[in-house]
């Protein structure tokens, strides 16, 4: 039981790696939008992808630590 435990430790970990490591991405690219002003309706629809993607990641995980 203890090594079930810590696998799921290890798998919840890595999830939250991942969802920082996203945030990261989206945050550098809505900074690129603003400070260079170049930012098109395709990067715009790509953020709002990503968003998605972290929120569902996010339920996903909250769901896991329960």
């Amino acid at each position: 039981m203890n090594k079930s435990h810590n696998s799921k430790d290890k798998v919840i970990n890595l999830i939250k790696i991942v969802i920082l490591f996203q945030l990261g991405i989206v945050g550098s690219t809505i900074i690129g939008c603003f400070t260079l002003k170049q930012c098109d309706s395709d990067t715009k629809q790509h953020i709002a992808n990503m968003m998605t993607v972290i929120t569902t990641s996010t339920f996903a995980l909250y769901a896991a630590e329960k």
